[in-house]
């Protein structure tokens, strides 16, 4: 193997001299063996390593029907951050969901497997008095138990009034003397 390995301290000084140089290492055996198909989640993504999910948050616990909101959390770890997919929200009629964005804080050295993932989702309610955002699932494999490992975490508390604009329609019924 050829490497060439440039000081950072001179990096900023325009040409270098670049020395080449060789890397060896002793033969390795590695023993590579495919997940088991036993007690596989069906919507495992392909996340290996030791993780956690954590800050699960709504940046506004109190909106009205059709209003969106922001759910966000953290897949806390160490592992194959390529193939952390986000966590899946419940089924509910009482949420519409969006696909959600990510970004990754890589505390690695850019090695990307050391990391927090943030998952922010915009969650819109469909009806008044929900109490609380869909509950969220989050698997993967975790080769030191050699098994599937899956973290559930139960909704966010919050608060869902009526509709904003079906409210004065309301309250002017109301205000109609009775014939």
């Amino acid at each position: 193997v050829q490497q060439t390995n440039v000081d950072p301290f001179f990096a900023g000084f325009g040409s270098l001299n670049q020395i080449p140089f060789k890397v060896s290492t002793k033969d390795m055996s590695v023993e590579v063996s495919d997940l088991p198909a036993e007690g596989k989640p069906a919507d495992f993504s392909g996340a290996i390593g030791k993780f956690s999910v954590s800050d699960e948050k709504v940046e506004n616990d109190a909106v009205s029907v059709g209003e969106p909101c922001v759910l966000s959390l953290n897949v806390v770890g160490v592992g194959n951050f390529s193939r952390v997919g986000a966590p899946n929200l419940e089924k509910s009629a009482s949420w519409k969901t969006y696909r959600p964005k990510s970004t990754f804080t890589d505390d690695s050295d850019s090695m990307g497997y050391i990391g927090v993932k943030n998952f922010r989702y915009t969650i819109v309610p469909t009806k008044a008095d929900i109490p609380s955002t869909p509950a969220i699932s989050f698997n993967y494999f975790d080769p030191e138990k050699g098994k599937y490992e899956t973290v559930s975490l139960p909704g966010v508390s919050v608060s869902v009034a009526p509709s904003a604009a079906r409210a004065p329609a309301k309250a002017a019924e109301a205000k109609q003397p009775a014939e």
